[in-house]
């Protein structure tokens, strides 16, 4: 908990050295951009941390979701307020609870709920690992998860810090055969991230493995909890838009802000093929094979069974189902497995020699963090969209 602390004092230095580049920011200063609240030039650190998607949850936390009547009441680029409903409830209600109780800012408030959200999720993340690879594994995890080229999103004002705690807690429920914890955490991930069907493949995985060792001596409990979670899973990507809907009360077009029928344009794969562009195609496919030849090789051995599972499913799922774009990286700060991938050398390097490679890729990655900080996070001349 104290290298995640260290590591995002870090990051709050390298933003506010970077907020010095970026622009003011009005409504329809810069399209494709909505702002809820304009900051001026050079904002500080509180200002940079509600940039992007921060302005939509500073949106929600203020005010709440809007309801029947509300079209163009929200200023930005996109006057359109109902899109607010794309954005799962869990965490900027949360939020607005704590400013509601403490009188804080949106940004002072998001930060304190972040950063406390984030050193939860490196001690469960640490134990996770730590009941299968030992300490040495599990120190590694936590350092190279918190040194990942895309872990500063984990202190901006985005739900990325409490859908880490909620995944890994999520997966350390699952390893523990503690199913109803597993099913509800997975429930409330449901209200955070829409990256709960992932789960239902851990969970199939799982079941396959448990059968494989065991024959057909399968418990029932561990065969109805893993289907339980896996349910959820397949259910809970329509838990938020299902609700939102009915609570919208508007017409149809505003239900499609919250729509899971975007995945069925096969994210990058679909984009890539429908250019005509099959080399970068198969170039996502191999990558994935690499994935998850590596998820059942020696190498991952000490790994939690569950982690070496998000190691290739968690990443085809984006790669499936997002729009091709820079935001890529933060969506990879929730998958740990990924961050870990410098660990994975059983077998192959001393124990000396596996420190080395990890201090060397925890140096290269607060080295990406500095630069993505600059053109991802801070809003200038540029910069691409997180």
């Amino acid at each position: 908990m104290a290298a995640f602390g260290l590591i995002r004092a870090f990051d709050a230095l390298i933003i506010i050295l970077a907020s010095h580049d970026q622009m003011a920011l009005t409504s329809g200063s810069n399209p494709g951009m909505f702002v809820y609240q304009d900051l001026p030039p050079d904002p500080g650190y509180f200002g940079v941390i509600i940039n992007w998607d921060g302005q939509w949850y500073e949106y929600i936390a203020a005010e709440g979701y809007p309801g029947a009547g509300a079209a163009g009441t929200a200023t930005g680029s996109n006057p359109d307020p109902y899109w607010a409903w794309a954005f799962p409830p869990l965490f900027p209600m949360a939020v607005r609870a704590v400013m509601l109780m403490s009188g804080l800012s949106m940004p002072v408030a998001a930060t304190a709920l972040n950063l406390l959200f984030g050193a939860a999720a490196m001690i469960v993340f640490y134990r996770l690992v730590e009941r299968t690879g030992g300490v040495a594994l599990g120190v590694s995890a936590v350092l190279l998860t918190s040194c990942f080229i895309g872990a500063p999103i984990l202190q901006m004002a985005y739900s990325e810090s409490l859908a880490l705690l909620l995944l890994v807690s999520t997966l350390w429920a699952i390893e523990g055969r503690h199913y109803l914890s597993a099913a509800s955490l997975t429930a409330l991930l449901a209200f955070t991230r829409l990256i709960t069907v992932p789960l239902t493949v851990v969970c199939a995985l799982l079941f396959a493995s448990i059968a494989w060792r065991r024959g057909a001596r399968l418990s029932r409990r561990d065969a109805l909890g893993l289907a339980a979670v896996g349910v959820i899973g397949i259910v809970g990507i329509w838990l938020w838009s299902g609700m939102a809907a009915h609570l919208q009360s508007t017409s149809a077009a505003a239900s499609k802000r919250t729509s899971s029928g975007s995945m069925l344009n096969l994210g990058w794969f679909g984009h890539s093929v429908r250019d005509g562009n099959w080399p970068f195609a198969v170039t996502l496919a191999i990558l994935v094979l690499i994935l998850f030849a590596i998820s059942r090789n020696r190498w991952t051995d000490d790994w939690p069974h569950t982690l070496r599972s998000w190691l290739w499913v968690y990443p085809t799922f984006l790669l499936a189902a997002t729009g091709m774009s820079g935001g890529i990286l933060r969506y990879l700060a929730l998958c740990p497995s990924v961050a870990l991938l410098p660990a994975a050398s059983r077998g192959i390097f001393t124990p000396r020699n596996r420190v080395l490679v990890v201090t060397a890729a925890c140096v290269l990655g607060l080295a990406l963090q500095v630069y993505y900080i600059d053109k991802f996070l801070v809003v200038s001349p540029g910069t691409f969209m997180p």
